[in-house]
């Protein structure tokens, strides 16, 4: 870095008000920003050969990054599998409105959680000038199970002064529901990490997840995963398959 820092003093560029150096180039955003907004660097030969040398740069850190990033959406992954949501039913069964309560709010609950993945992805890439835009990973009433108490518990709950049974919502295990969170925050993760320097400068530049990317990863076991995760598994062999399914993920998106 002092290399670095000797040769932009010896070429007269202008001082940056944001010290890059300190920062060992981790915020590429601000960086570029500084070195587009400097009238005398823009015309001097170098600027190519500098450039290239911060992709390099940057090239290496997502490398380092990707299994962190790969992590995380895993992680996020059995979060979503864990989301519930919850109602004291007003009679012996659900009512249609009742239902459509629970799917709601576990919709509204796994959106949210597919906006924050998405949102710690951009930071584990070091992207903090780039807002995040809109998040459109859909819920549908297919992705849904919604179950009743037991029958005991129904016919308890309508006694006087007994509280009314708990139904609940979670994640459908036959659905494709966790195919889809990985394929639409894999797509984020190429869309972010394609980004060009001049973009990632640009505060008022919006990213969504809209597209998704189809991963060479085994889908069967990240099936199996998200069934384990559902059913609450904390096995040493549920995170033995965990710490494959990281390292499948993060060569996947090393190689786009």
């Amino acid at each position: 870095m002092g290399e670095w820092r000797e040769q932009f003093e010896r070429r007269g560029i202008e001082c940056f008000g944001y010290d890059a150096f300190k920062s060992r180039f981790r915020d590429f955003s601000k960086l570029f920003d500084e070195i587009c907004s400097s009238a005398t660097f823009r015309r001097r030969s170098e600027l190519g050969g500098v450039l290239q040398m911060l992709k390099q740069n940057r090239a290496a850190l997502f490398d380092g990054n990707f299994d962190a990033v790969a992590n995380e959406i895993l992680n996020s992954l059995k979060d979503l599998a864990c989301l519930r949501s919850s109602l004291r039913m007003s009679g012996f069964s659900l009512t249609l409105e009742e239902r459509e309560k629970l799917r709601r709010e576990l919709s509204k609950s796994m959106e949210a959680l597919a906006r924050k993945t998405s949102a710690e992805v951009l930071r584990m890439l070091r992207f903090t000038g780039i807002k995040l835009g809109e998040i459109n990973f859909g819920v549908s009433e297919a992705d849904l199970s919604v179950k009743s108490p037991g029958i005991l518990s129904r016919v308890w709950g309508c006694a006087p002064f007994v509280k009314r049974p708990l139904a609940q919502c979670a994640a459908n295990p036959a659905s494709d529901l966790p195919l889809r969170f990985l394929r639409a925050q894999a797509g984020f993760v190429m869309e972010a990490a394609s980004f060009s320097y001049a973009q990632s400068a640009t505060k008022a530049f919006g990213i969504n997840s809209a597209k998704s990317a189809m991963l060479p990863v085994d889908e069967s076991e990240i099936l199996k995963f998200f069934k384990r995760a559902l059913k609450g598994d904390d096995s040493d062999s549920f995170y033995k398959l965990q710490s494959a399914l990281r390292d499948s993920i993060s060569a996947a998106l090393k190689k786009f």
